[in-house]
């Protein structure tokens, strides 16, 4: 997904996303979705950029198909970017737990 239609995306639904999760003080974003290397990577991508702290699993993360399965580390080390404020735990529950003590 090219980061263009990506922005295309937010502008055509018309939400300020940001600002809805951070007038309710929410810092921490669980991140789940398909295509690991392009939606989930592009919702990281912006959300470090605005200084939230993402939480996902292996298991909420996938590609289309099995070979495009890749962990979202993968995709960072062939998109660099910064993981600060990302955290990949184990499995869902960890994630949930996580969320539930932050």
């Amino acid at each position: 997904m090219k980061r263009g239609v990506y922005k295309s995306y937010h502008k055509l639904i018309n939400i300020n996303l940001e600002h809805i999760l951070k007038t309710q003080k929410i810092s921490y974003l669980a991140v789940m979705g398909v295509q690991t290397c392009r939606c989930v990577l592009a919702t990281v991508r912006d959300a470090l950029k605005k200084g939230f702290t993402i939480i996902t699993a292996p298991d909420l993360i996938s590609g289309i198909t099995p070979r495009q399965s890749l962990r979202i580390e993968q995709c960072f080390k062939e998109n660099p970017e910064p993981l600060k404020n990302y955290q990949m735990l184990n499995n869902y529950q960890e994630v949930i737990e996580y969320l539930n003590t932050n």
